[in-house]
């Protein structure tokens, strides 16, 4: 897989498109996360380096090709949907054959192993990341009009990454999913109370008719309620909420990183300060520019025309945000993906102000 990454960025290196300002802070960013990961340890081959320096960049700029050649609105969204399917496969067939195998919807000790593999063990948050995509589908499935067959893929998509989560316990992907729902809903019929309550009403008629007649969702919130029994444990998000204040602190006392430099835990668990524990300040403020701009991009899209694919990409930028939040996301395909989705949305902004694409 590395060498295939590697084998890529020699052969996209051809077909670059021109650089923006945009590329040139991702070239700072990755200079400052390698030199410094280096120096610290983090990184300690040229394997790393691919790894957790390359994916920003490169993806970044291919979303930016791929989005410079799509003709309209639809391409760009049968590309999404193709990322997501590429990327979510592995981890949908070992679901599948991990259920079939336990014959258990829920597995309460979290552990994924892909494709049965015990060498090949992912975190459960971990493998949620890798189908973030999916869970937007249901926002999408409710909004999307104009391209039938795209719909109910996000809705299967949607279905597919929710039996990831349940399987492995994992509460931020509902979390992730019910407020990009109710984004979308209210922002698509604020003007229209009658029609935002009827799908409201709709969502939780399902859900209590699935508790009635579904012998495993008994099963699934038991396996859910226990994960909440310590009060502490929810209050402080599994702790996360100590390491990011410790995270802080660290930071100033260690401008350039501090890993391996006596901390309690591996994962900071959250995207930005993970990187900062590897790299130091300088990446930090650069990723969080990013992360922000990203956003700004969503809403001026959104500003201009409000159809199914400018809510698809906040939607995509409010779920991969939320899952980074409370994940150590720092490099490979995770980041990669979100910088893919970022180039499209870049340059989709970018051809939709010059009148250069059609819906």
């Amino acid at each position: 897989m590395i060498t295939l990454f590697a084998l890529f960025c020699l052969f996209f290196l051809q077909k670059m498109p021109k650089l923006d300002n945009t590329s040139i802070a991702i070239i700072v960013f990755t200079y400052f996360y390698i030199l410094f990961s280096c120096l610290n340890g983090a990184i300690k081959d040229i394997t790393g380096v691919v790894i957790y320096g390359l994916p920003w960049f490169f993806f970044y700029n291919y979303g930016r090709y791929v989005g410079n050649r799509c003709l309209d609105s639809r391409s760009i969204v049968v590309f999404i949907i193709l990322i997501a399917v590429f990327s979510g496969f592995p981890v949908y067939l070992s679901i599948f054959q991990k259920i079939g195998m336990t014959g258990s919807l829920v597995d309460t000790t979290r552990s994924f192993y892909i494709f049965g593999n015990e060498n090949a063990q992912a975190s459960g948050n971990g493998v949620c990341i890798d189908v973030f995509i999916g869970y937007v589908g249901l926002s999408i499935f409710f909004l999307m009009q104009e391209w039938k067959i795209e719909r109910w893929v996000f809705l299967i998509l949607f279905l597919l990454s929710l039996l990831v989560a349940i399987n492995v316990v994992s509460r931020f992907p509902i979390v992730a999913t019910a407020l990009c729902f109710l984004i979308v809903v209210f922002s698509k019929y604020r003007k229209k109370p009658i029609a935002m309550v009827g799908v409201v009403v709709l969502v939780i008629g399902i859900l209590i008719f699935l508790y009635t007649q579904v012998d495993s969702l008994g099963e699934i919130i038991d396996a859910y309620s226990a994960r909440n029994e310590d009060i502490e444990n929810v209050r402080t998000l599994s702790d996360r909420t100590y390491r990011w204040t410790d995270a802080f602190t660290k930071m100033i006392q260690y401008p350039m990183g501090w890993y391996g430099k006596g901390e309690s835990y591996m994962y900071v668990h959250n995207m930005w300060l993970d990187i900062a524990k590897y790299a130091g300040i300088i990446p930090f403020v650069l990723l969080v520019v990013f992360t922000m701009q990203s956003f700004n991009r969503s809403f001026a899209i959104l500003k201009i025309q409000k159809d199914s694919i400018a809510f698809l990409f906040l939607s995509l930028n409010i779920c991969f945000f939320l899952m980074a939040f409370v994940q150590p996301v720092y490099g490979a395909l995770s980041a990669g993906r979100w910088c893919l989705i970022w180039g499209l949305e870049t340059s989709y902004l970018k051809r939709l102000t010059r009148g250069c694409i059609t819906s």
